[in-house]
């Protein structure tokens, strides 16, 4: 049986950057690995698989990822899931929360469990944000004070009170006249 050549395949980023897959990383792609491996698949020298919303730098990521674990046995082992985060992933993955939800997107997308895996360990690594500050007299901006002040005055001028209880009379007797009729 003559063996099957692997094609050029290739990624798409949303910016419309492009950026060529080696064949021995294919093994962490998922998605494109069955495709390609498909018996039905027609020979293609050259494949374009476009990844929707993420931007070239993160591709980037992804195929430095790719490359590195391209030779793990593990990901053979354990059904493509990664248990730990060597440093090597560490170092890589330390990104702002953006770049790094941008890649558990384009994981996902590709089926790359290996990488979803040190993905969503590297948020468990992030820095906790902080309690949002409340907002005192002493810090507050004087502009957003004028504008509470004027929309308390237009209330208070226009006559209207959220307690008035007489729009809830006036619905009741429009729904007492519409049943008489």
């Amino acid at each position: 049986m003559p063996s099957k050549t692997i094609p050029t395949i290739k990624l798409q980023s949303e910016d419309g950057e492009q950026f060529e897959v080696p064949p021995p990383s294919l093994k962490c792609f998922k998605t494109i690995q069955s495709i390609v491996e498909d018996p039905l698949r027609s020979e293609s020298k050259e494949a374009v698989f476009r990844v929707p919303n993420v931007n070239g730098g993160t591709l980037q990521i992804l195929l430095e990822w790719a490359d590195y674990h391209k030779d793990d046995e593990s990901l053979d082992e354990n059904n493509g899931h990664i248990l730990t985060m060597c440093e090597w992933d560490r170092e890589l993955l330390k990104v702002d929360m953006n770049v790094l939800h941008e890649l558990v997107l384009a994981a996902s997308c590709l089926h790359i469990q290996g990488l979803l895996d040190v993905a969503c360990l590297a948020y468990m690594d992030l820095p906790k944000i902080e309690a949002p500050r409340y907002v005192t007299v002493d810090n507050a901006d004087d502009e957003f004070i004028a504008q509470q002040q004027l929309i308390e005055y237009v209330y208070e001028s226009s006559g209207y009170d959220s307690d008035d209880s007489d729009l809830s009379s006036d619905s009741n007797t429009n729904s007492d006249d519409s049943g008489e009729k």
